[in-house]
């Protein structure tokens, strides 16, 4: 798993989009995100589910997890101090 990339990461690894912002601009920007990782031939990427700062709403959440079913990588994490 990395978030920088080299020639041929899609063969012997996945990346991970980093650190989000929870928000559903961010939820959003994760669909093309993935799609383009996908096109440079990494075919198992994915991202925060929920966001990582600030703190999600359940209904952003909620949402984020019916995106995330159709990840290939998902993992649903936030920071410790989220900001409200």
């Amino acid at each position: 798993m990395t978030r920088g990339n080299f020639y041929g990461t899609g063969k012997y690894g996945s990346h991970w989009t980093g650190d989000n912002w929870a928000n559903w601009t961010w939820m959003r920007l994760t669909i093309p995100k993935m799609m383009n990782l996908n096109i440079f031939g990494i075919p198992f990427v994915g991202g925060d589910t929920c966001g990582f700062e600030y703190n999600t709403t359940s209904e952003l959440c909620s949402r984020w997890t019916q995106l995330g079913v159709l990840y290939p990588f998902s993992r649903n994490h936030n920071t410790f101090n989220g900001l409200a």
